[in-house]
């Protein structure tokens, strides 16, 4: 490349998003190795690329190895306003530059900030145009500017480092707008830095519409709630930065909307609780609710606890029955994760058994008889995965026979898929037992059968399975 210059932008890396200090390196005014940072001025004289310019320029660059993930692009481009570095973003083939020619002239700031920021998402540029912010808030506002304009505007917005207050205090006004806008105002707000986020959000999980509170709740989870057992000082959340004593418990805040009169935010708030540690049974608030969604969604957080060994073993018999009389829910989503919460209690080989024997046997039996009266394709591919943690027992290999002479295409499809994932991870026995299984074999041999399925797929996929038996 011979000579060049050298802007340091700190900002993540496109690759593996770990904060860096970025080298980008161009060839514009004294190209003679200087070193800029953002909002430095360029020298000029001596090697010199191209002339001093009034206005913007964009540079053709290259970014050296992150010091990371060694991930490098090729193509990038600088930008210069008066004379001074702006910014750096990915050339995402907006721009095209002919021969050894390096920068180019472009439009009046006002075009820049209408066309430019478009294609970018750069948290620093613009820092010397004092009136961007304004700009980007004003098309938002804009009747004649169509909706995704609108978005990428606020999209741009949210990618800033900071927002000046009165930019924050405009799009709290477009809270009120559009539901498409007040969505791309919320996720804006949770950009921000947590304390401010949580002083924006808190507020519209109270008097706004179904779909803004939906918006607000999951907004302050991604905030807030980074996954796994929170001790009581790191889950908390400031509802004003500039008082960082008053404080509210995360899991106060949750639990308060786990019986909302909006199914969405009870689905919402179920497995975040559960992600703390919140026991979730007993609730019949919940498990008797009205909406489906619910009830699913509080069996697969019952069967996740159960899973991580949250209840006492005294317990563990009472969600067993309630698990089992599930199964006769007349939605098939809840039937679906009511079959696959009895996974803990009948897989094979756990150092503490979730439950005796003769119960073990009771299930998986009950699971064999009702999978040829299931009418639902997704309840039948909840039982195949069970029969797989469990196929040390009979009926639990009937299961995967009975699926393989189905008269459904898909249910014969979910038996392949499950035979494939227990030949890659197992089950209730190791992956190369499964694959020495007599069952299996010929569960894979009728179904590779001539005549046997509708799509030729099916067949090649079990012959292909059965040459991979040994």
């Amino acid at each position: 490349m011979g000579t060049f210059n050298t802007f340091i932008l700190h900002q993540p890396c496109a690759h593996c998003q770990v904060e860096i200090d970025q080298h980008i390196q161009f060839k514009y005014a004294d190209t003679w190795q200087h070193t800029y940072h953002l909002g430095d001025t360029l020298e000029w004289g001596g090697n010199q690329t191209g002339n001093p310019a009034q206005g913007l320029v964009v540079l053709d660059a290259a970014t050296e190895d992150c010091p990371h993930c060694g991930h490098d692009e090729e193509f990038y481009v600088v930008f210069v306003e008066d004379n001074r570095l702006v910014g750096a973003a990915p050339n995402q083939g907006r721009f095209h530059f002919e021969g050894d020619l390096t920068y180019a002239l472009l439009p009046s700031p006002e075009p820049w900030v209408d066309d430019l920021l478009w294609g970018y998402h750069m948290q620093s540029l613009g820092l010397s145009a004092s009136s961007t912010e304004r700009d980007l808030v004003d098309l938002v506002r804009s009747r004649e500017q169509p909706s995704a304009r609108k978005l990428q505007a606020l999209d741009i917005l949210g990618h800033r480092p900071t927002l000046a207050a009165e930019t924050v205090l405009s799009l709290q006004e477009l809270l009120a707008g559009p539901e498409d806008i007040s969505h791309g105002v919320v996720t804006v707000f949770s950009r921000l830095t947590s304390d401010q986020a949580n002083f924006w959000l808190l507020p519209l999980l109270q008097g706004q519409s179904l779909v803004l509170r939906r918006a607000a709740l999951a907004a302050l989870s991604r905030v807030n709630h980074p996954g796994g057992s929170q001790k009581e000082n790191t889950r908390r959340i400031h509802t004003d930065f500039a008082v960082p004593a008053t404080a509210v418990d995360v899991q106060d805040l949750f639990q308060r909307h786990l019986h909302d009169a909006d199914p969405e935010m009870v689905t919402l708030v179920i497995p975040l609780l559960g992600s703390l540690g919140v026991p979730l049974y007993p609730d019949d608030l919940l498990r008797y609710s009205p909406h489906a969604r619910v009830r699913a969604a509080f069996i697969q957080q019952v069967r996740e606890q159960v899973e991580a060994d949250l209840y006492p073993d005294s317990d563990l018999k009472t969600i067993w029955a309630d698990v089992m009389q599930m199964l006769q829910d007349p939605e098939p989503a809840v039937r679906q994760q009511a079959a696959l919460g009895l996974i803990p209690f009948v897989r094979s080989g756990a150092p503490v058994p979730r439950l005796d024997e003769e119960n073990r046997l009771k299930t998986v039996e009950h699971l064999q008889m009702h999978f040829g009266a299931e009418g639902a394709r997704e309840v039948r591919a909840a039982i195949l995965t069970v029969a797989r943690f469990s196929f040390d027992l009979p009926m639990a290999r009937e299961v995967f026979l009975l699926g393989a002479r189905h008269p459904s295409l898909q249910t014969r499809m979910d038996v392949l898929q499950e035979v494939e994932e227990a030949f890659q991870t197992g089950g209730a026995m190791p992956s190369y037992a499964f694959r020495k299984d007599p069952m299996i074999h010929q569960v894979l041999h009728e179904l590779s059968e001539e005549g046997k399925g509708e799509m030729e797929g099916l067949q090649a996929q079990a012959q292909g399975l059965f040459r991979r038996r040994f």
